[in-house]
């Protein structure tokens, strides 16, 4: 059972009424209130924890109204007792690049989690992908590639032709060597190579 005391007065993300500290946010108070009910203790030494053992202010410095939300730290308590979710499996391709995730869903063996909606949440897996440079991967047999040339992968292709030197070209584009440095260039289908 949650009880809130009747001595406190309660606001519900209202920042004007908030801001006068006449009032405590019931959003922050009660979200803190049902991880103790759950079974979560405090979290003593994560002072940005909606489980810390004292009134989070729910304003920023500009004195606007910040919702609460959990952390990774308020996750991994719940895990602790309830354990991590299982997510449904999906191996289709998927064009879309998938950064590195700080979600805490949970995949079986070694299949990647990844975010089916592009809603922030993980929930699915699949058992192919591409690894990233960066720690971010591709799902299926797509490739990971820099769509905009700036040095940071941002893109996922299944349209792509390996070249001799392990590099590859992506969409109607062919592998040509240069050879003044004996590297390959990627140039458009219908040009002939120099």
């Amino acid at each position: 059972m949650i009880h809130f005391d009747d001595d406190e007065y309660w606001a519900y993300m209202d920042n004007e009424a908030i801001e006068s500290e006449e009032y405590t946010d019931i959003l922050n108070t009660a979200i803190h209130e049902i991880g103790h009910a759950i079974g979560i203790d405090h979290i003593e030494a994560k002072p940005e924890a909606i489980m810390a053992p004292f009134y989070r202010y729910t304003r920023d410095a500009f004195g606007n109204y910040i919702p609460p939300k959990l952390t990774t730290f308020d996750i991994a308590a719940a895990q602790a007792i309830y354990g991590a979710r299982k997510l449904k499996t999906d191996d289709e391709d998927d064009n879309g690049y998938n950064p590195p995730s700080n979600d805490n869903g949970w995949c079986p063996g070694v299949a990647k989690c990844y975010d089916s909606n592009n809603d922030g949440i993980t929930d699915k897996c699949s058992n192919k992908w591409t690894d990233c440079p960066d720690g971010g991967y591709c799902l299926g047999r797509a490739r990971c590639y820099d769509s905009d040339g700036d040095g940071v992968t941002d893109k996922c292709t299944k349209n792509w032709v390996d070249c001799p030197d392990n590099t590859f070209c992506v969409g109607e584009k062919k592998c040509c060597k240069n050879w003044s440095d004996s590297k390959y260039n990627c140039v458009a289908k219908h040009k002939s190579c120099i």
